[in-house]
């Protein structure tokens, strides 16, 4: 048998060997799914498919770089093109940018500068900066493009003034890309949906390339995510999506479980595998995740195995409050380190940001090292953010977000009333800034100081717009170091001078990697690199140091000892998502994914009472942790068990460690914390709304209906609140009522 081919399991053998017709692979967690991938991509190498006629699709850069190693590592040849969705899209976009009223050197906008972007359309269009804050207009106009809802399509359903007024944001926003030649992330999908479905010989030329199409984490897909697999493979149909329907925890960014739960009903004669030996965790950690999203109704029936045997038992620890709860945590990676598992092996997982506060503090506290994925970004802090910029006008001289930003960066006497002006004046002259900044008249509304400002800037810009892509990319850094003053600037700043002179220094030791790593790297590349860069790519696990992370985050990766954290009622599942089942049952496959990222060692921690707000709260355990077996468990105290059904099962429980008196207490607050999460009408009482209704709910505040399904008290509401977002609601219990 082909090396390529030895050591498969039966169900890894077929899905590695099944090369033509479309190929669905229930890939469970730790079933050694990346092998697979990797092993088919060789294996259809080997039997002369053309590697340049493969494209491979994952999630994050990190991965997909790995996989094209290990590809090599297997066969002799071409390298077949493995990508991310929106790598790919900026590849398709800068070629074809044209078809899109781009020109191919248009930047890419991160969420900062999304959020910049929307600021100044806020601003321009006089609207008021609180109620429209950036996060909640981001939230808004990323949700209707991931659902490829166009402003004009948007503006049909607008009733209140919040929702036309977003309308209009949004249209503003749409053409200030245009005239800034540049895509935000949303819109990299989007323009190349529209290009291949609106011009047929681009389509083809890519079908033609690209005739053997693999997409990896399938259950994540959106809209248009579905739509651009859809088109790319439907002329030969030559596609394999991989991924588990149990690991579908990105909803709230548009991810649609059905793509791959309808993949079968798309391709009635597609072939189907499930991967359900787990590689990765002993039995008990398994049985406990199986345990769990059994109780999901939109479950896929599958159960893990493995054949490491049963291992150690699932730890729980009630502790008193937060701290306690760190500082027990602390002292079991203490404890495990001296059993001899390094740092870089143990993870602590929680459901909110909010909650590494007192561990870090902990940490701290112990000398033990630790990094956090999903913290302040290197690539965000602002000393990067502004060398980035000016390297983009050298790119794009369009870029009216980048020229903001450095417009008065480092100080140049231009103040924020003069940048307004300058902005207006772009605008009714229908100019990009950096041409405005050009014109006679312009320059004499302004006042001497600010006149000296803008023409000191304006040569800085030539200087750095005439650097062009010729020089390396970690060149022209240095270059704009020095021309722009920012080298001045720092040696200045006696307080924080050195840390970001240091971290430039890694900007430029960064630039000199990409030089080394990419056959053609210039400018341009560099910073789509940058832009396209997650969380995850930036993560190193070379250094021994403990991992933070959020549960959303750790998707992907394993450890060999896992600590979850705050697996309480209103934390896990999160207090915000629990009003509809659908909701629940996200939450509930995070926890399976925190879950299954352990190898041997899974620790899950609650805490009695918890500092939310300044206000102390009292909790319960989580009902994800009711639902694993008792036999599973190794109580380490601090609270009771209590059956939820025959004695089988831990379940919502008081902690029978406290006084009688403290219990009396804790059930009182508990009782008016949780009112709203836990009792409902007994008779129900539909209220009658139909879609554009304006309508307040007590705890979700004003949103305006969108969709009404259903009848009577079986109704489901689907309305989006200005603070909360979108939410499904059941008409009996909704406990709404109109503002109209």
């Amino acid at each position: 048998m082909d090396t390529i081919l030895d050591g498969l399991t039966e169900p890894q053998l077929q899905a590695v060997t099944c090369i033509k017709g479309p190929l669905l692979v229930i890939a469970g967690a730790g079933s050694g799914k990346t092998r697979v991938i990797i092993k088919r991509i060789s294996n259809m190498i080997n039997q002369g498919i053309d590697p340049r006629n493969i494209l491979g699709i994952t999630f994050t850069n990190k991965a997909a770089g790995e996989m094209v190693e290990r590809i090599s590592q297997e066969v002799i040849g071409g390298k077949p093109l493995i990508s991310t969705f929106h790598s790919f899209c900026a590849r398709v976009l800068r070629a074809k940018a044209s078809y899109a009223g781009l020109d191919s050197n248009f930047v890419i906008y991160d969420t900062s500068d999304m959020k910049a972007a929307y600021k100044m359309v806020v601003s321009e269009l006089g609207l008021d900066s609180k109620t429209y804050d950036t996060g909640k207009v981001s939230y808004y106009i990323s949700d209707a493009k991931n659902r490829m809802i166009s402003p004009s399509e948007m503006e049909q359903h607008a009733r209140d003034e919040f929702s036309k007024s977003i309308c209009k944001i949004y249209r503003r926003y749409q053409s200030f890309l245009q005239e800034s030649n540049a895509a935000d992330f949303d819109d990299l999908l989007l323009l190349v949906v529209k290009i291949f479905a609106e011009n047929k010989e681009v389509l083809e030329e890519y079908q033609q390339r690209y005739q053997y199409l693999l997409v990896d984490e399938y259950q994540d897909t959106n809209l248009p995510q579905h739509e651009l697999v859809k088109l790319l493979s439907s002329k030969h149909g030559n596609l394999c999506v991989t991924g588990d329907p149990d690991q579908t925890i990105y909803s709230w960014r548009g991810a649609n479980i059905g793509n791959i739960n309808g993949f079968m009903d798309e391709h009635p004669n597609a072939v189907k595998v499930s991967l359900l030996q787990n590689f990765r965790s002993t039995n008990f950690i398994l049985r406990a995740a199986n345990a769990v999203i059994a109780h999901n109704y939109h479950h896929f029936d599958k159960k893990l195995y493995s054949e490491l045997g049963d291992g150690e038992k699932l730890k729980f620890k009630t502790l008193q409050n937060e701290l306690s709860e760190a500082d027990f945590i602390i002292e079991n990676i203490v404890r495990l380190k001296d059993q001899g598992v390094l740092l870089k092996e143990i993870a602590v997982f929680y459901r909110t940001n909010g909650q590494t506060r007192v561990i870090e503090d902990a940490l701290r506290l112990e000398n033990i090292p630790y990094t956090i994925v999903g913290g302040t970004k290197f690539y965000d802090r602002k000393e990067i953010k502004d060398l980035i910029s000016y390297l983009r006008l050298i790119v794009n001289g369009r870029d009216n977000v980048s020229l903001m930003r450095v417009l008065n960066t480092p100080s140049r006497g231009i103040g924020n009333k003069t940048i307004q002006n300058i902005r207006e004046y772009a605008e009714h002259k229908q100019m990009c800034m950096a041409e405005a900044l050009t014109q006679p008249d312009l320059q004499n509304l302004l006042s001497s100081k600010a006149k000296k400002g803008v023409q000191s800037f304006l040569k800085i810009f030539s200087a750095v717009y005439d650097l062009g892509e010729k020089p390396k990319v970690s060149e022209a850094l240095e270059k704009i170091y020095e021309f722009s003053g920012y080298k001045v600037f720092l040696d200045a700043d006696k307080e924080k001078g050195e840390d970001r002179k240091s971290n430039i220094e890694a900007l430029i030791n960064a630039a000199v990697d990409h030089q080394e790593k990419v056959e053609v790297a210039t400018i341009s590349s560099f910073l789509e690199n940058v832009a396209l860069m997650s969380d995850l790519d930036s993560w190193e696990d070379k250094e021994d140091k403990v991992t933070l992370m959020t549960l959303h985050s750790a998707k992907g990766l394993e450890f060999e000892a896992v600590f979850i954290s705050g697996v309480e009622e209103g934390l896990l599942p999160h207090k915000n998502s629990m009003d509809t089942d659908e909701d629940v049952e996200e939450e509930r496959r995070l926890c399976y994914v925190g879950i299954t990222r352990a190898k041997r060692i899974l620790f899950m921690t609650t805490a009695q009472s918890r500092l939310q707000w300044g206000q102390r709260i009292y909790t319960r355990n989580s009902r994800f942790y009711g639902e694993i077996p008792i036999e599973l468990i190794d109580n380490l105290g601090g609270g009771g068990y209590q059956s939820s059904g025959g004695g089988t099962s831990s379940g919502f429980s008081l902690m029978n460690s406290w006084s009688n008196k403290k219990e009396e207490i804790e059930t009182e607050i508990e009782e008016e914390f949780f009112e709203d999460d836990f009792e409902e009408e007994i008779t129900p009482e539909a209220i009658t709304v139909v879609q554009g209704d304006i309508v307040n709910h007590p705890k979700f505040g004003k949103g305006v209906v969108m969709r009404v399904t259903g009848d009577d008290e079986n109704a489901k509401i689907k309305v989006i609140f200005e603070s909360h977002g979108e939410k499904e609601l059941m008409a009996a219990y909704a406990n709404l009522s109109k503002l109209n």
